[in-house]
């Protein structure tokens, strides 16, 4: 047979039913969005909810989009839109020339030269209008059309419905928190979902699809005999990868091949090539694909969330603003009334009335349960808060008999490594040994040197350059707001401070449910020479949700680069795979690439084994959150191995694809398509970013203190938010990606100029001297 593959001249999927299932779809979403929110309305008092996040309102609304038009173009490519129009076997019987002229005459072909404008508005238009197909009027031909089975129909429609129920359950949480800019929001993230479901979401679903398409077993016999592969349903959005997809859009087949009784044999060798060449390009794309997203993702790693929510969490819970002042005010007394200030003002402030892991309060209330602490959107208190002290030795410094009558400390010592003080001591510093065994160990714990090998727990860095790790004289606080007192007065009268006290570290860490973030926190405080005192405070911060996005789209990608450099070595063989340097390169980078994914597994088991603990009191709990923090650092600086990656894999690209090299070619001699290319990435580019930042300003909102009160203490918060540094990594990221979006309208471009040469090349060598004359304007989506 002499077979030609067009589109079905009336498609089952008419114009107004794709509009009603579009409606329909966002109608249901309506519906489950306001059933959530009324669902969700206990939360929301007191303006609970009131952190945002870039990753899930964009990908919300984009895989909700991505989910309605999931459907119709389900509908479309699995409701016979591909029709075979095949010659009769008597033509066959007479003169090839002359018979397929009869044929094809009754054909009119409108070969034109679309830009790449014209074929993303195409790309947009196609699933919401029919298009303008060739009309076939003759009687000889035989239309026939495939149908998928109900199975593989189910199928397709569950995906389609989870899809679009994960994505209206993520986007309504993070959508209606802000009732004054909610409609700004809608609509600025709609936008966005556009834009990122064109580009990206929309043919990486497709291609998904396809893929899964073409391992099916029902009709596969008669897909491979009549030459329907993956490269037909992809034909929609011609995607384009550095390995083409095998089919034509017009193949000639002899009666011989049909004829041959060796056709099992050679449909199962075909069956087998084309298997591995469709799962190779498909984890290649897919790999491609992912990657971009993933550059958009990659921001999220910039710690931009995290010191959002920090800012607006340790105001929630501490009053720090008058704490600081009150630090700062005293100069030289302050390591002497240091201990007066936690007892009268840090602690009442940073004790609640209230504990939420089911332990006793001193009036014996009820424990607060889970579902209070959302309520008032505040932190709390995890485990204790505990005070260190590092001292210098005594007698290290010889005072001159004229000062010894002034004073007998030697306040000129700086806390060094050598200077340091590390031995046991008695109450009040004595070097006496504790001759009553019957003393707890709670007295005993403040006078005694704690080894930081012991332990892990986090590096604060004093103001003179001095490490403080895990160790030093430590004094443990209670969960009761009166005890903890009682153990400070106790500490006063004892002088646990005194004049060899160089650095007092006050740190506790708390949790907010809201965002599901812990907070270490610690407040130093640094005796320097020449009578001096200086006060700051140091913040780390660890999220969950946020940071398990990322890690799971880092496994994910890491195991589709593994399976796609296995699959390539597979077919290549491993020796003349490594004889390119290219593929060394990206095997070690791949290679590489499992230290973050290791450390991303660690990660997520300390964290729900810090869940677990959250009812227990522990003192041990700092070494928790700090070995948590440890694997958090390691797998976001892991992380960045992405962008070299995809760095890596665009310039083997543009190396590999003489399509995208042409363009670039032309687009260094074409001035204005060069200026319209970049103002329409820079137009993209801008947008995102400036939603980004949009989002990353804290609002000011009724019953909470306002985030930016601290202006000062958060000047490096801030700057670290706001500052130039921050915003040009930012669009350096967002610009990447849309770079990367481009390239897949280039290739796309290209994809339809090499077919239409393929179909002028074709239908000129079947046809002979047939000149081509168009009868009337029509469209046609090559298929």
């Amino acid at each position: 047979y002499d077979s030609i593959f067009l589109r079905h001249p009336r498609s089952f999927v008419t114009r107004t039913q794709r509009l009603t299932l579009v409606m329909c779809g966002l109608f249901v979403q309506m519906l489950v969005s306001i059933l959530l929110y009324y669902d969700y309305s206990p939360l929301l008092e007191d303006f609970a909810l009131y952190t945002i996040t870039t990753d899930t309102v964009v990908i919300g609304m984009s895989c909700s989009l991505v989910g309605t038009l999931t459907c119709c173009v389900l509908m479309g490519c699995f409701k016979s839109c591909f029709t075979i129009i095949r010659c009769p076997s008597k033509y066959h019987e007479h003169s090839d020339c002359e018979d397929m002229y009869h044929f094809k005459r009754q054909i009119t072909v409108v070969l034109e030269q679309p830009t790449w404008l014209k074929v993303v508005w195409r790309n947009i238009t196609h699933y919401v209008r029919p298009c303008k197909l060739i009309p076939v009027q003759s009687d000889d031909s035989v239309l026939a059309g495939i149908r998928m089975s109900k199975r593989q129909i189910g199928y397709s429609w569950l995906f389609c419905l989870t899809v679009i129920v994960l994505s209206i359950h993520t986007t309504v949480i993070y959508s209606f928190r802000f009732s004054k800019v909610k409609t700004l929001l809608w609509l600025t993230s709609f936008l966005i979902s556009i834009i990122q479901t064109v580009f990206i979401l929309l043919p990486l679903t497709i291609m998904l699809t396809a893929f899964l398409l073409s391992i099916t077993k029902t009709r596969y016999y008669q897909l491979m005999s009549h030459n329907i592969g993956i490269h037909n349903i992809l034909g929609k959005l011609k995607l384009k990868f550095s390995v083409e997809f095998e089919g034509y859009l017009i193949e000639r087949r002899s009666r011989q091949v049909y004829n041959s009784p060796h056709l099992p044999e050679k449909l199962t060798l075909l069956k087998r090539q084309r298997m591995e060449r469709v799962t190779w390009s498909f984890f290649y794309g897919a790999s491609y694909f992912l990657s971009l997203i993933v550059v958009v993702w990659f921001i999220e790693t910039l710690d931009i969330k995290i010191l959002f929510h920090l800012n607006s969490a340790i105001c929630n819970e501490i009053d720090l603003y008058k704490s600081c002042k009150i630090f700062q005010r005293v100069k030289s007394n302050f390591m002497h009334q240091f201990l007066e200030n936690l007892d009268k003002r840090v602690l009442p402030a940073l004790y609640h009335e209230k504990w939420y892991n089911n332990q006793s309060v001193p009036n014996q209330e009820e424990p607060f349960q889970r579902f209070e602490w959302l309520k008032n959107g505040e932190s709390r208190l995890l485990a204790v808060p505990r005070i260190r002290q590092f001292r210098v030795k005594k007698g290290f410094c010889k005072i001159p008999n004229v000062m010894s009558n002034i004073s007998p400390v030697c306040q000129m010592t700086t806390l060094t490594p050598e200077t340091e003080d590390r031995a046991d001591y008695s109450t009040g510093w004595s070097s006496d040994d504790w001759a009553d065994t019957s003393y707890d160990e709670i007295f005993k714990k403040p006078w005694m040197y704690r080894d930081p090998t012991k332990g892990k727990g986090f590096d604060v860095t004093s103001l003179s350059g001095h490490h403080c790790y895990f160790g030093g004289y430590t004094v443990h606080l209670h969960q009761n707001l009166s005890v903890s007192q009682e153990i400070i007065r106790n500490l006063i009268d004892t002088h646990w401070i005194d004049n060899y006290t160089r650095v007092v570290i006050m740190e506790f860490i708390s949790y907010n449910a809201n965002t599901n973030i812990f907070t270490f926190t610690s407040f130093i405080t640094e005796s320097l020479p020449v009578d001096t005192f200086t006060s700051n405070f140091q913040n780390y911060s660890i999220t969950f949700s946020g940071f398990t996005v990322s890690g799971a789209i880092l496994i994910i990608f890491f195991l589709v680069e593994c399976t796609r450099t296995l699959f390539l070595i597979n077919i290549m063989g491993l020796r003349n795979y490594f004889k390119y340097f290219w593929n060394w390169i990206e095997a070690i980078i791949v290679f590489v690439w499992l230290l973050p994914c290791v450390y991303y597994v660690l990660y997520v088991a300390e964290t729900v084994k810090l869940h677990e603990n959250l009812n227990k009191h522990k003192e041990d709990m700092y070494c928790d959150v700090g070995i948590l923090t440890a694997h958090f650092l390691n797998a976001r600086n892991g992380m960045a191995l992405l962008f070299y990656l995809v760095v890596f894999r665009f310039v083997r690209i543009i190396r590999l694809n003489s399509d995208v090299r042409q363009y670039i070619h032309d687009l260094c001699a074409a001035g204005k398509e060069i200026s319209w290319t970049l103002i329409v990435i820079m137009f993209f580019t801008l947008i995102q970013w400036r939603f980004l930042m949009y989002l990353l300003v804290p609002p000011k909102v009724s019953g909470l203190k306002d985030v930016l009160i601290l202006q000062s203490e958060f000047k490096n918060i801030k700057n670290h938010i706001y500052g130039t540094t921050g915003k040009i990594l930012a669009f350096c990221l967002i610009f990447t990606s849309q770079i990367g979006m481009f390239s897949f309208i280039v290739s796309l471009t290209h994809y339809y100029k090499k077919e239409e040469k393929a179909m002028r090349t074709s239908l000129r060598s079947s046809v002979g001297r047939m000149t081509l004359k168009p009868t009337q304007p029509t469209h046609l989506w090559y298929s």
